[in-house]
């Protein structure tokens, strides 16, 4: 928590080396994102951008107030959207 959100993004990028989005059209899988809508570490435009470019992606869902970590801060949200997706 005391990391500096531009200094935990920087690292994410870099550790990447390249973009993985061009395989996001490859995806055969179903896929349903449960993102924080506060979340400063992955934005919830990018939850929405794959949700939006993955063949089998169902609608982002974003869980208001929650950041980056929903599923231990919005427990009852996270887990009813998870039992929706599974439904």
């Amino acid at each position: 928590l005391d990391t500096d959100p531009q200094v935990a993004i920087t690292v994410f990028r870099d550790a990447a080396g390249e973009s993985l989005l061009p395989l996001l059209a490859d995806l055969r899988v179903p896929l349903q994102l449960i993102h924080g809508s506060r979340d400063d570490i992955v934005r919830p435009r990018a939850a929405q951008y794959i949700a939006e470019h993955a063949p089998r992606a169902a609608p982002a869902v974003l869980i208001p107030e929650a950041g980056h970590a929903p599923f231990l801060t919005h427990p009852d949200e996270f887990f009813a959207a998870f039992q929706s997706a599974l439904d």
